[in-house]
């Protein structure tokens, strides 16, 4: 696992854990979209010790390719590896509120 930290000297505070989701990584906690200071400077500007992991087989922290490539080698079926969040899936259409599942989202529109 990956975590990136400040520890402001002297650190008397509480400390900051800033956990990221919504298939981002902890760098979306650096800067804002328009490049002011993020919340990872900000508490540690203020005195906080500030950590921020990136989850594990996500943005910076390490993953173990080798199911995927036994897959991709044709060595095992892709149903034994794990499952994990793609944002691709159909439970994003209903997560984000698009749409009960993909077909419909786009359904009285036309594109050409």
């Amino acid at each position: 696992m990956y975590v990136e930290y400040m520890i402001p000297q002297p650190s008397d505070k509480v400390a900051v854990v800033l956990v990221h989701g919504g298939n981002l990584s902890g760098k979306s906690y650096g800067t804002t979209p328009d490049g002011r200071m993020g919340w990872y400077e900000f508490f540690a500007r203020e005195g906080h010790p500030v950590y921020v992991p990136d989850q594990v087989n996500r943005g910076r922290s390490g993953w173990d390719p080798t199911s995927t490539n036994d897959v991709w080698a044709e060595l095992i079926p892709p149903k034994s590896m794990s499952s994990w969040f793609k944002a691709a899936e159909e439970i994003t259409w209903r997560s984000f509120r698009l749409a009960q599942h993909s077909a419909l989202h786009f359904q009285t529109r036309n594109f050409q």
